[in-house]
């Protein structure tokens, strides 16, 4: 596979032809977590593990990412460490098994920076909050930049729409409670999109702004590439066109979240019969067999638990039609002699090419009047 453009300069080491040690520097100044780092560095990770594999045809990797991290003391001192956060060791063998790996990895790394940081250690990232996009002073030359009108601050959820309007701009809303869900999705159809995170208690409000949602909702499945999302239903496409698709049909109906069964309870369940459709006819049948014996002596199989001694042979079968009513709609059918399982199903065909017209035949219903008014009045179904 040849380089690809991005690729940063060659920052390695070499021993041995056998160990190789990658260097990779965010392409971004100060990064304020992991998160952002590793989606800066992934793909320059994942073409270099491609290359060593391609050429060592097995290798075996781990990560180790170094942190700059600072810290307040009682003598209003600031304290720096570099500790690294290290993933486990992984054997790749195949290269469709690498991004998976190696998402593995950043987790493992996240846990453990986390681990470190609410041992007691009181450190965090160091930031240049003066390039830190979420300081204050970022908003404030924008403060006179955005139309009001007699919408109140805090801006409550249900004027979001008459904010697009006045600053004519696309703006989506989402909760949180477990999982995210919509709260309010714009109508308009802009390219450029304002996604909302809306927090809340008992107290204050807040929103937040979503500034990568496929990462947001990363966790809804196992496929990690950058993916397309439907903001109406929070569904994910590996392709723009079929998100476009999908628009067609989701735009006409009202924000929801779908929600898939889970993996335990995935099957659905019917239990009470008792409200089943009653079928105009049923057939009951029963076989009669003969055990016939195998007389060859077959060699025992070690490694099998179930030792074959005879077959069964069908001789005879009887079956009876019985329709909705209970009744038999014909006298009950004998047979014994050979091919009793051919002879069945020939017999069966009968019966369906007999049974077929009465059910396809549909008899008009004969209700009084009284009878039909209270059926055209009815709202609800039996059922």
């Amino acid at each position: 596979m040849p380089p690809s453009k991005k690729r940063k300069p060659d920052n390695s080491v070499h021993a041995l032809n056998v160990i190789t040690i990658r260097t990779f520097d965010s392409m971004k100044d100060n990064e304020l977590d992991f998160l952002k780092f590793f989606d800066d560095v992934r793909p320059f990770i994942f073409e270099e593990l491609q290359l060593q594999l391609e050429e060592k045809k097995a290798i075996k990797w781990y990560a180790v990412v170094q942190a700059t991290l600072t810290r307040t003391t009682q003598e209003n001192d600031v304290e720096y460490i570099t500790p690294h956060f290290r993933s486990n060791c992984v054997v790749e063998l195949m290269e469709n098994t690498i991004a998976e790996h190696l998402e593995s990895a950043f987790k493992k790394i996240q846990n453990s920076f986390e681990e470190f940081t609410q041992r007691g250690s009181a450190h965090k990232l160091k930031i240049d909050y003066k390039k830190n996009a979420n300081s204050i002073h970022h908003y404030i030359p924008h403060e006179s930049e955005i139309k009001l009108g007699n919408v109140k601050c805090p801006v409550h959820v249900t004027n979001i729409s008459t904010l697009e309007k006045l600053n004519n701009v696309r703006i989506n809303v989402f909760g949180f409670e477990d999982e995210i869900f919509p709260l309010y999705v714009s109508s308009r159809e802009d390219l450029d999109c304002i996604n909302l995170l809306y927090i809340s208690n008992e107290e204050r409000q807040h929103y937040c702004l979503i500034r990568n949602f496929s990462r947001l909702i990363g966790d809804l499945s196992k496929h990690k590439s950058t993916a397309h999302i439907c903001y109406r239903c929070l569904h994910r496409f590996c392709r723009e066109d079929l998100l476009q698709e999908h628009l067609n049909y989701c735009k006409n109906v009202s924000p929801q979240k779908i929600k898939m069964p889970s993996p335990d309870r995935n099957i659905l369940q019917f239990q009470k019969t008792e409200f089943q459709h009653k079928v105009p006819f049923i057939i009951y049948a029963d076989f009669e067999s003969i055990i016939i014996p195998y007389h060859s002596v077959q060699p025992k199989n070690q490694s099998a638990y179930t030792e074959k001694i005879a077959r069964h042979e069908p001789c005879g079968y009887a079956y009876v039609v019985i329709d909705a009513n209970g009744k038999m709609l014909k006298p009950i059918t004998v047979y014994r002699g050979p091919d009793a399982a051919t002879h069945f199903i020939n017999n069966l065909i009968k019966e369906k090419d007999q049974i077929t017209p009465m059910i396809t035949t549909i008899m008009p219903m004969n209700l009084s009047p009284e009878e039909e008014e209270q059926f055209n009045s009815e709202t609800r179904c039996y059922l």
